[in-house]
């Protein structure tokens, strides 16, 4: 009796939590979390890829399987895994709907189930299977969502000493950064585990009115970006200019990041490269600048770097794609999908400006 009623103890104790943190009034129903009873958790979809006008029909709210597991009936429940974990998992669940996906709560961990693989959330860097998360693979292994993804540009930031000596690092090494992060997360969500399964998923498309090839995925969003754009041109000079200046679009691409052992999401085929004919002398990439003789481009002005109209970085955020231009280590041309990165991170762009025009 006394193993069942600790049983029920912490299974309420999951439950309250879950309750408390959401603020919603009805959070399980029959094991599972419906998103019209997680208003806070599960906002309008509209409003989690802050959409200006509806462009796309509504999609069906799936419905969530969450998992409510106690662990050892003889131990004390732990702390609460990290608080935004059941958010951010939750976002992943909701904007990558074509995957078979369960959450469950244990008492060390979240775990996400994507069809029959587990990932352990390990403070963001979803590691495999259910091992315990080791000091080794928190020093060595980075999260998979970048916070601050979303920052200023590097010609809007007031750059401490401290920044300053993370970027003169960033020089000395020309980028290099060994740390890894857990690949095959990326190769089950997308369904690319190598390069020959890469180039049978691609799928060959038009953006601009140039070709590319990217991730099925893709080619609805970014169909979305096209629409915008178009619309814009015809009232805006300089994002009309730039549409017909125009030269490539780069998509699916397999190789590492430059300067590490991280694939580049251009492998999977969820990163684009819009590539005008002449840059006019302005640095659109970081590596460039230094190269280009500038050891601390940081301190440069708005005008040494090559960006596209703000219309268009907008067109691209408001369709869930993460702008290259927003990190420290800049990329102006380089877009990639991450809708829950936007969501994650929604209320931080929300105030922050793009650019001067």
């Amino acid at each position: 009796m006394k193993r069942i009623m600790n049983f029920f103890w912490k299974m309420t104790t999951l439950a309250g939590f879950l309750t408390l943190f959401s603020c919603a009034t009805a959070p399980l129903v029959d094991g599972y979390l419906y998103p019209d009873l997680y208003p806070d958790l599960y906002p309008d979809p509209d409003q989690e890829l802050m959409l200006e006008d509806p462009l796309q029909s509504e999609p069906v709210p799936p419905v969530i399987r969450v998992t409510l597991l106690p662990g050892n009936f003889d131990s004390e429940i732990p702390e609460v895994p990290e608080p935004d974990a059941l958010a951010k998992l939750l976002a992943v669940m909701r904007l990558y709907s074509h995957k078979t996906m369960d959450l469950e709560a244990r008492s060390d961990d979240w775990y996400l189930i994507i069809v029959d693989q587990e990932f352990r959330w390990a403070e963001g860097r979803m590691l495999n299977g259910s091992d315990p998360y080791s000091e080794w693979e928190q020093e060595h292994y980075l999260p998979i969502w970048d916070s601050g993804s979303l920052g200023l540009p590097i010609w809007y930031r007031d750059i401490s000493p401290q920044v300053e000596q993370q970027l003169q690092e960033l020089n000395q090494s020309y980028g290099f950064d060994p740390r890894l992060r857990n690949q095959h997360f990326f190769d089950v969500l997308y369904d690319v585990p190598d390069e020959d399964t890469a180039r049978t998923i691609m799928v060959e498309t038009r953006f601009l009115g140039l070709p590319l090839s990217v991730h099925p995925l893709l080619v609805e969003p970014l169909g979305r970006v096209e629409e915008r754009i178009n619309l814009l041109a015809e009232d805006h000079s300089r994002v009309n200019g730039f549409v017909n200046e125009l030269s490539q679009v780069w998509g699916y691409f397999w190789r590492p990041i430059a300067g590490t052992l991280r694939r580049s999401m251009h492998s999977y085929g969820i990163a684009v490269d819009i590539l005008p004919r002449y840059y006019g002398r302005r640095f659109p990439y970081w590596r460039w600048a230094l190269e280009g003789g500038y050891p601390r481009w940081w301190t440069l002005s708005a005008g040494a770097f090559w960006f596209p109209p703000s219309q268009v970085v907008d067109a691209f955020e408001q369709e869930g794609f993460v702008w290259g231009g927003r990190w420290l280590a800049f990329d102006t041309i380089h877009f990639e999908y991450r809708p829950e990165i936007m969501v994650f991170e929604k209320p931080l762009l929300e105030i922050i400006p793009h650019f001067p025009e």
